[in-house]
């Protein structure tokens, strides 16, 4: 039996093990937790984030994706860029970083403590 065989068989059994395909069972939170963070929406070009804004947010763009970490609001406007929004005080969002990107902007992602903000790009290659 090859090295990647033994590699399948050995993480299938690791599967049964551990119990991979049980369902999952609904638990209560630890008391004392914080509740879930809110999840933006966007309808053109407003984001709402129930519980934190009041009224939807003009962001005068587009919006392809939005992402809230903490009370940082990040906003992908596709061609428009990218633009950064602090929730933290009551009176409302301040813009804190509005910018172009190479491409357009689509979205977002953390890994770490950093945000990634994923980006579409035209490009062209001879064909022959």
């Amino acid at each position: 039996m090859n090295r990647k065989c033994r590699g399948v068989l050995l993480g299938l059994a690791l599967m049964m093990i551990v119990g991979w395909g049980e369902p999952a069972l609904a638990q209560e939170p630890p008391t004392g937790t914080s509740a879930p963070s809110p999840i933006p929406t966007a309808d053109g070009s407003h984001v709402r984030v129930d519980g934190v804004l009041a009224e939807p947010l003009d962001v005068g763009c587009p919006v392809e994706g939005v992402l809230l970490v903490d009370t940082l609001l990040y906003v992908a406007c596709g061609e428009g860029g990218v633009a950064i929004y602090d929730l933290s005080d009551t009176r409302g969002a301040q813009l804190l970083r509005r910018g172009r990107i190479e491409g357009q902007a689509l979205g977002f992602f953390r890994a770490g403590e950093r945000v990634f903000v994923t980006f579409a790009q035209t490009t062209a290659r001879p064909v022959d």
